[in-house]
């Protein structure tokens, strides 16, 4: 007996074309010269100016697809340490700035909760916190979503300023830290008022050492672009609100 042929989703169809699209892409930068990250970079703005960034969990797998492609083609490509050589630690310190057509109250009552990063940050699956106050000191266990390259991040507010709109937290655990040693962010929230219109200007100043099987220029393209898909998903719930 013939079996009935299964219907395609067209939206797996769309994420499947949308998957196959940035392998081809990334290839094209990498015989431009570019470097794997700077690919990534810029394959993220095109990404968010997509039609498909408008269905969250179909934007969520498709990142987490390429950046997990990322991280196999950095293992492959690293070349083995020499033994018994003992380097200092490479620091790093960048910042990302993102503006949004939202009033300042709005963005920060998004970003003040340290209880719950999943109303605007990317690629959580769950979080529990030890306090639902805010409390500095308090921790939040973060696990990812399935296939991306971390599944654990453990992380502790050091600071939270609700006069001067500011966060500071650490990454203190979690074999995220394999890929963000000594990771610490600073979010500042500052308002810019221009022709009658409030805009916020949302910074994330960020220190993390450089792991061991990359470099400085690469740690920072990495952690650009991941925290750049935050600040973007922010905006794009704050300008809803």
């Amino acid at each position: 007996m013939k079996q009935p042929r299964r219907k395609e989703n067209k939206s797996d169809g769309s994420l499947k074309q949308q998957s196959n699209d940035i392998k081809v892409k990334t290839l094209q930068m990498k015989l431009q010269g570019l470097s794997i990250y700077e690919a990534l970079g810029s394959i993220c703005e095109g990404f968010f100016a997509s039609e498909i960034f408008a269905s969250a969990s179909a934007s969520v797998h498709v990142i987490v697809f390429f950046v997990s492609k990322v991280y196999k083609y950095r293992r492959q490509q690293m070349q083995p340490v020499t033994a018994n050589v003992l380097l200092p630690p490479i620091k790093c310190s960048f910042s990302i700035e993102q503006v949004i057509n939202a009033p300042i109250e709005v963005v920060w009552s998004i970003v003040r909760q340290f209880d719950n990063p999943k109303a605007y940050r990317m690629f959580i699956g769950e979080c529990s916190s030890t306090s639902t106050s805010n409390a500095v000191g308090s921790f939040r266990h973060i696990a990812f979503v399935t296939d991306f390259p971390s599944t654990v991040s453990i992380e502790r507010l050091d600071d939270l300023n609700e006069e001067k709109h500011v966060m500071v937290y650490s990454v203190v655990g979690g074999d995220h830290t394999c890929r963000l040693p000594n990771y610490q962010g600073m979010i500042s929230v500052k308002e810019k008022c221009s022709g009658g219109q409030r805009r916020t200007i949302v910074t994330e100043k960020y220190t993390v050492y450089v792991p061991e099987d990359s470099n400085a220029e690469e740690t920072r393209y990495l952690v650009d672009t991941l925290v750049g898909f935050n600040l973007k998903s922010l905006a794009r719930i704050a300008e809803c609100i």
